[in-house]
């Protein structure tokens, strides 16, 4: 394979959940290969408002 794991980046504020989660349904290669997500652009002033410090966050969702 040309890659063994996939970052998905994520801009902070303006990348929809549900678009995000669209992505990464659509194919069933990149879900495999998934490893986890990076925000771009977090506004710090913010980050304390969406609790960040629990493991999934703001973006938490479980898939199975």
């Amino acid at each position: 394979t040309v890659t063994d794991h996939i970052l998905f980046s994520v801009e902070w504020g303006r990348t929809k959940k549900s678009f995000a989660r669209n992505v990464v349904y659509s194919s069933p290669q990149l879900r495999s290969k998934l490893f986890g997500v990076v925000y771009s652009k977090v506004k710090l002033s913010a980050y304390n408002k969406y609790n960040m410090h629990t493991p999934g966050g703001y973006y938490q969702y479980t898939h199975g």
